[in-house]
């Protein structure tokens, strides 16, 4: 495993449990509140990812395989999403909180399967 890997997830998991929901009154704070976190989680994130790349740059394949694995991960969290979410209308079946359940956390359903 590569040194910058795991903070990768160190800083994902931060943001995303870092802030509190104690101050939210309404849904709409709520989700103001989720896509902030999320915000500043693919802001760190893309920082983390850059400076893997420059410091990995000399090895190509390396390179060539991180960028494959992180495109199957988009695949696989867009795919994992619409499976949770199946719904045409998603904010008429789901409701208002719709936006927010959709921010991606800490890969749950991904926790849930490897207890099973």
């Amino acid at each position: 495993m590569r040194p910058h890997w795991s903070a990768l997830w160190v800083v994902t998991t931060a943001f995303f449990f870092g802030a509190s929901v104690a101050d939210a009154q309404t849904q709409g704070d709520l989700d103001e509140q989720a896509c902030g976190q999320f915000h500043k989680a693919d802001v760190a994130l893309n920082e983390t990812y850059s400076k893997i790349l420059k410091q990995y740059a000399k090895d190509q394949q390396f390179i060539a395989k991180l960028k494959t694995a992180q495109q199957a991960w988009l695949v696989f969290r867009d795919a994992e999403l619409e499976a949770l979410y199946p719904k045409d209308n998603k904010q008429a079946e789901y409701g208002t909180v719709y936006p927010m359940a959709t921010v991606p956390n800490s890969n749950s359903s991904q926790k849930r399967a490897q207890k099973n």
